[in-house]
């Protein structure tokens, strides 16, 4: 009976698509290859899950991108700053902020500011370059198609 139920779990976790790599491993018991098998069952459902959700999401973020641009093209045109709605207030706003540090921005601003001697600019990049790394330990998953 036990051999049957083995079988049959093997069976299922082959249609779920796990692999029996862990068969090679003595030290592991059968009911540990099985609850871990399990869980990277339930690891790949929940995945699927959230790719869904996220592409919803997505396709809702780009529907209401479509409408903010609409609706503050309009509120511009019309010189609307407020609209008060039962929902809340939208308001057209403007704000100033400075463009992001990129290595080539820092590159540009530093040879004005050391009068065109690049070798001091490259010289203070490489120094900021040289940042402390630090480790970090993740799960990638990669589907079979």
């Amino acid at each position: 009976m036990e051999e049957i139920v083995n079988n049959d779990i093997d069976n299922a976790l082959e249609l779920k698509g796990i692999q029996e790599d862990m068969d090679d491993v003595e030290d592991i018991s059968r009911e540990q290859k099985v609850a871990f098998k399990n869980m990277a069952i339930e690891y790949f459902k929940i995945d699927d899950d959230i790719k869904a959700a996220e592409n919803l999401i997505k396709a809702k973020k780009k529907e209401r991108k479509e409408l903010t641009e609409n609706i503050l093209k309009f509120m511009k045109d019309n010189e609307i700053d407020d609209l008060n709605t039962d929902k809340g207030v939208l308001q057209y706003t403007v704000n100033e902020r400075k463009i992001g540090l990129s290595k080539k921005v820092l590159q540009n601003k530093l040879l004005n500011f050391f009068d065109k001697q690049e070798e001091k600019a490259l010289d203070l990049l490489k120094f900021l370059d040289n940042r402390e790394k630090i480790e970090k330990v993740s799960l990638k998953v990669k589907k079979h198609k």
